[in-house]
């Protein structure tokens, strides 16, 4: 399994793209405001991907979809794709496609199929074995574990770590979890601290950081040294935009 971080930042980080990971060139895992051109730059094929995966309805998560839908229209993408996502994410999605660029959708020369997840429920996406749980932030959020049948990855989404959410990661090879302080998080938000604690305790060996806030990434460094005098054994990533996990 391959993961490629197309942007690794929070929602107003000047530096990084809003966080995005693509699978294996078939699945998505959110499509914030500088997701697209992101996928585009690095994966201009149009028939490639099988799937998006939208965690929550903030726009760093979800916002840049209708461009990516528009830039597959434009490449004369003919595949059905397959949005998936919290409840309501039918409405959503047609309201942003609506907003963006009013009547297009009609125009796609592909069929696009929105699927809307219940947390604790199996289910597949673009060929993986998926399941979802619910974080703590102040939109519903759906965390995912992605499961190819070899390797299983855990993306957070954005919030702060529930008991649901370790039970979904148990095992993982490799968790991608937001961490937006280096310090005591926000509400509705993690931290450094807590994203190793979670990793540690669902047992996996590996745990790369995402959607820092800028303030907090000077001290990300320390911060992650600190956790390791906790967590011995853990390996702990600090993932830059353009960064690919290998799982082999």
């Amino acid at each position: 399994m391959k993961i490629l971080c197309l942007g690794t930042g929070a929602a107003c980080d000047p530096g990084r793209g809003n966080t995005s990971l693509l699978l294996d060139n078939r699945l998505l895992l959110d499509c914030g405001f500088t997701a697209a051109h992101a996928y585009f730059r690095r994966h201009p094929a149009a028939d490639d991907l099988e799937g998006v995966w939208i965690s929550h309805f903030h726009g760093d998560h979800c916002f840049a979809l209708p461009l990516l839908l528009l830039g597959l229209w434009e490449r004369r993408r003919t595949r059905p794709l397959v949005v998936a996502g919290p409840p309501g994410l039918n409405v959503q999605v047609r309201q942003l496609l609506e907003l963006s660029y009013p009547g297009f959708a009609a125009r796609f020369a592909f069929s696009l199929e929105t699927v809307e997840i219940t947390p604790h429920t199996p289910f597949e996406l673009a060929g993986y074995r998926c399941g979802a749980a619910l974080t703590e932030h102040s939109r519903t959020n759906l965390a995912i574990r992605v499961d190819d049948g070899r390797f299983a990855v855990y993306y957070s989404g954005d919030g702060r770590p529930t008991a649901a959410g370790n039970a979904l990661a148990r095992g993982c090879d490799l968790i991608l979890h937001e961490a937006f302080a280096s310090g005591e998080p926000p509400p509705g938000h993690g931290s450094v601290q807590g994203s190793m604690a979670f990793a540690a305790t669902a047992g996996a060996g590996r745990l790369a950081l995402l959607h820092v806030a800028p303030e907090a990434r000077a001290a990300l460094p320390a911060a992650v040294d600190a956790g390791r005098k906790s967590f011995a054994g853990l390996q702990v990533e600090i993932p830059a935009d353009g960064d690919l996990f290998v799982l082999e």
